[in-house]
C-alpha cells in the first residue's frame, strides 16, 4: 500500500511540474469574432407633403455595441438620421417642387447601421404624395 502511495505522489509531482493542471499554462482563449449588426427591414414609406418625420430604423447588434447610423443614396442630402435612428426630411417637402434627384417626389435611400467595424444596410424609398385640401391625391 506504501509503494501505490508513493508512485501516485511522484506522479503527481510530475504532472505539475509538466503544467498539467495548471490553468495559468493554457493557452489564452481566442477572442470573440464580431458579428455584423443587422438592420430590420424598413420597407418604402408614404410621406405627406409639409411633414418631416419619415421612419425609425432598427438595428440590433449580436455583440452588443454602440451602432452609428448613417444616410446615403441619391436623395440623402435632403433627410438626416438621428443616432437613435429617426429619419426625418431636412425641409418638410413640397409636392410641387421636389427636391429629389429626379424631381418625382420618389426619394431613393440606403440606411446603414454600423458597429465601428462591420456594417448592414437596407434600401428603400420615401414618396411625397400631392395633398389637395387636407386630402391625398
Amino acid at each position: 500500500m506504501m509503494r501505490n502511495t508513493l508512485t501516485l505522489a511522484v506522479v503527481a509531482a510530475m504532472l505539475t511540474a509538466c503544467g498539467a493542471g495548471n490553468s495559468s499554462n493554457d493557452p489564452e482563449p481566442p477572442p470573440p469574432v464580431n458579428q455584423a449588426p443587422s438592420v430590420s427591414a424598413v420597407g418604402d414609406q408614404s410621406v405627406s407633403e409639409g411633414n418631416t418625420d419619415v421612419v425609425t430604423v432598427s438595428a440590433t447588434d449580436p455583440d452588443g455595441d454602440a451602432l452609428t447610423f448613417s444616410l446615403s443614396g441619391d436623395d440623402a442630402a435632403a433627410f438626416s438620421i438621428s443616432s437613435e435612428g429617426a429619419v426625418t426630411f431636412n425641409e418638410a417637402p413640397d409636392f410641387d417642387e421636389p427636391t429629389d434627384q429626379d424631381e418625382d417626389n420618389v426619394y431613393a435611400l440606403t440606411v446603414s447601421a454600423s458597429d465601428g467595424e462591420l456594417s448592414d444596410s437596407d434600401s428603400f424609398t420615401v414618396t411625397v404624395p400631392n395633398v389637395v385640401e387636407g386630402r391625398t391625391v
